[in-house]
């Protein structure tokens, strides 16, 4: 008989739910999903792209007309990317690097992560992954520029 009232109870806890729910959606409420599914694979594709607005556009125009009118460059540059993620799989470290609108799977040594960039290659146009040194995650430019990244966390774990 016990469990026959706390059948009852949780039955009536769903129904109080799912009327709560019913009543949200017809408030015209849209639910957010807090943890979208995501999967690891999709990490290699291009970001969609949005046109910019008409504001932005000005302020581009505004900012190019600026450098061009002889406003001093940057003392230094700002690497083009960042480091968005790591995480270890068989003992080997795997690198998430965000940046000029996409993302990509860097693996400090070789690995089985599909489409993964892996020391010496290219990760996109000018840019080209060097290694993980010292926590850092070193990308060299074209132009002979080096970049080193640390990602939170990365100070203490050391070299790869």
């Amino acid at each position: 008989m016990r469990y026959g009232v706390l059948s009852w109870r949780l039955a009536a806890l769903g129904l109080a739910l799912s009327a709560n729910c019913m009543s949200a959606a017809q408030s015209g409420e849209e639910a957010v999903d807090l943890f979208p599914e995501q999967h690891w694979a999709r990490l290699g594709r291009a970001a969609e792209t949005v046109s910019p607005t008409a504001d932005a556009r000005e302020a581009a125009s505004a900012d190019v007309a600026s450098a061009a009118a002889g406003d001093s460059p940057p003392d230094s540059m700002d690497a083009p990317f960042e480091l968005a993620g790591e995480w270890r799989e068989n003992g080997r470290r795997i690198l998430v690097l965000d940046g000029m609108g996409q993302s990509f799977v860097l693996c400090a040594t070789r690995c089985e992560v599909p489409g993964a960039i892996l020391p010496g290659e290219t990760i996109t146009g000018a840019y080209r992954f060097g290694a993980v040194h010292r926590g850092k995650v070193v990308i060299h430019a074209d132009d002979d520029t080096v970049f080193e990244l640390t990602a939170p966390g990365m100070e203490a774990s050391g070299s790869e």
